[in-house]
């Protein structure tokens, strides 16, 4: 994300070397540049580059990441002091990076994604109109916003807070934009929410994003744990450090909100108080150097591994003689040509993955509208009163099982999603040393289909009034006959015109049962479609995504193998040899450096 270079009330340049970088270092990079711009090497150069301005900040940049609905915002609010800073919600609110910083007086300020200031505006929730993801009609919004505020916390420590957007709202593009953030950043606090506490895809995303990149420093806050019966809580936050030692994580948890637990087993991580003081001791860690010497290190040694293996393979064919190296050259073409169709093979079994997948989504969702249907039918057969059932406990079930079928199918399919991504990735990482993002594995929002509502309305004839008729028409008739007959017929005579009365109420009861349940038939199915459509929206765009960016590699992988064959060109042999021997040492020798 390009940043601004504005000098405005709190938004001034950064020194260029902080007293904090490391001189050694920093020749590192230097010396790494220069030897892959002599190499051709530009755009790699470039990710060196921003390495450099990366540590040269004065700052302490820590980015908050979590799925949206995990109370991301509402943290941020609560570690800063203030519930007003972030707009807050059940659906993804902030759409662009927010900085947050140290200033003396607060301010917004809005940067277009070339940098360009756009509006100064007063930190207020009137100020966010327009920089919502409701307010961009589907559209990924680009820039940034810098607030400043003045938080002792903040300007004590030189800390800078990233709110980043929301994952899990369809916006594959807002997901690099996370990753690109956390890539740079020195400490990562990744929310959790406890009622949901580390998804599939949550494990994904720590794993692929923060642990794999050696971010410095991290900790996780668990969220909404009021939400939770107070027995159960120390459970939730034992599931999570079960998981994180099942998954070889080292991450510190934190309860940001002060709660009350079961027993005392917890109060050492309980309380916001924890969490700032864990955050401040990362500025001045005694290990932090170290700590981000080895980030730097190990991204620098996978890029000059990437560049010695492409000289690596020039090397081989410029040792040929011209006859070979031309053969040579045609063969690794017609290989490069299969490797493209296996690729290609392997994006199509993709496909189908996806086909089935989608299918057995299908499938589920049959099977959760026909056991809903045939409960919610059950449970009427046996109503006393038909109009009752479906006028107060209709709308509540309907809320209950659609809950409930949003969570098995989260369950299922998003492990389905995430076994195949796992499938695809491990292949080509096999054969072409190369994966595909994967996007927030999220399928059945719980809200959205819980709120769905029924439209349907049906006319009930009012039996009780009825009833009550027919009693009364039976007693007069009773009193009538009773001179004629006498007072044992009169009883008699009550007696089975009260039978009779009986037996068509209740007749007219089980008729309205009848056409509850009909309705209800023809309801589930209607509310199940709408339910559901976002959720077969999801699955196609995580495939799709897949795919698009299995495409994007594949290029560049076919490009960078073609430049490295046609680099061995006989026109171009003379003294190429002797370059490209003299750049693989050149670049080995920075490896022997981090090493």
């Amino acid at each position: 994300m390009k940043m601004s270079n504005n000098t405005d009330f709190f938004h001034k340049k950064e020194k260029t070397v902080s007293k904090q970088t490391d001189l050694v270092l920093s020749e590192l990079i230097k010396q790494t540049t220069e030897v892959l711009d002599k190499c051709g090497f530009k755009e790699i150069s470039a990710q060196v580059n921003q390495i450099q301005k990366d540590i040269s900040r004065e700052r302490f940049i820590v980015s908050v990441v979590g799925e949206f609905s995990n109370g991301k915002s509402t943290f941020i609010n609560h570690l800063l002091g203030d519930e007003t800073i972030l707009p807050v919600g059940n659906l993804p609110t902030t759409a662009i990076l927010t900085h947050i910083r140290y200033a003396d007086q607060p301010k917004m300020v809005v940067f277009d994604d070339k940098g360009a200031r756009q509006a100064v505006l007063d930190v207020k929730p009137e100020s966010w109109e327009g920089l919502t993801v409701d307010n961009f009609g589907g559209k990924n919004p680009k820039g940034c916003v810098i607030m400043g505020l003045p938080n002792a916390w903040l300007g004590k420590n030189n800390i800078e807070i990233v709110d980043c957007p929301g994952a899990g709202d369809l916006s594959e593009e807002r997901a690099e934009i996370v990753g690109e953030v956390l890539g740079r950043a020195n400490g990562a606090i990744i929310t959790l929410k406890a009622t949901a506490a580390l998804s599939n895809s949550e494990r994904i995303f720590i794993r692929n994003r923060i642990v794999s990149r050696k971010i410095p420093f991290t900790l996780i806050v668990v969220n909404k744990l009021d939400l939770v019966n107070k027995e159960e809580r120390n459970k939730v936050i034992k599931h999570i450090e079960n998981l994180l030692a099942l998954n070889k994580i080292n991450i510190p948890i934190f309860i940001p909100y002060d709660i009350e637990m079961p027993d005392d087993t917890y109060k050492d991580i309980i309380g916001v108080d924890k969490v700032m003081n864990e955050v401040a001791k990362w500025t001045f860690h005694p290990q932090r150097r170290h700590l981000i010497r080895a980030w730097v290190n190990a991204r620098i040694g996978e890029i000059v591994n990437n560049a010695i293996a492409i000289l690596s393979e020039q090397e081989k064919l410029l040792k040929l003689d011209d006859d070979k190296r031309l053969e040579m050259i045609a063969s690794k073409k017609q290989a490069l040509s299969k490797m493209e169709i296996e690729w290609n093979d392997l994006a199509l079994k993709l496909q189908a993955k996806s086909n089935e997948c989608y299918a057995r989504f299908g499938e589920k969702t049959e099977e959760y509208t026909l056991d809903i249907t045939e409960k919610l039918q059950y449970e009427v057969s046996h109503a006393p009163s038909p109009e009752k059932w479906w006028k107060e406990d209709y709308p509540y079930r309907l809320k209950v099982e659609l809950a409930n079928m949003s969570v098995g199918l989260e369950n299922v399919i998003a492990r389905t999603v995430a076994n195949d991504a796992k499938w695809f990735n491990d292949l080509l990482n096999q054969k072409f040393r190369s994966i595909v993002q994967v996007g927030n594995i999220f399928i059945a929002d719980k809200e959205e289909y819980k709120n769905q509502k029924s439209e349907r309305t049906l006319e009930f004839e009012n039996l009780s009034k009825g009833q009550n008729i027919a009693r009364v028409g039976t007693v007069v008739l009773s009193l009538a006959l009773a001179p004629v007959f006498g007072l044992v017929a009169t009883i008699g005579g009550g007696t089975a015109g009260a039978l009779i009365s009986s037996s068509v109420f209740r007749k007219k009861v089980e008729e309205q049962r009848l056409l509850v349940k009909e309705a209800v038939a023809k309801d589930i199915p209607n509310i199940v479609m709408q339910a559901t459509a976002n959720s077969e929206k999801r699955i196609k765009k995580l495939y799709n995504d897949m795919l698009n960016d299995s495409e994007k590699k594949k290029q560049a992988w076919l490009e960078a193998q073609s430049v490295a064959i046609e680099n061995a060109n006989p026109s171009k042999v003379q003294n190429a040899l002797a370059s490209v021997y003299e750049e693989i040492q050149e670049l080995n020798e920075i490896l022997n450096t981090i090493r």
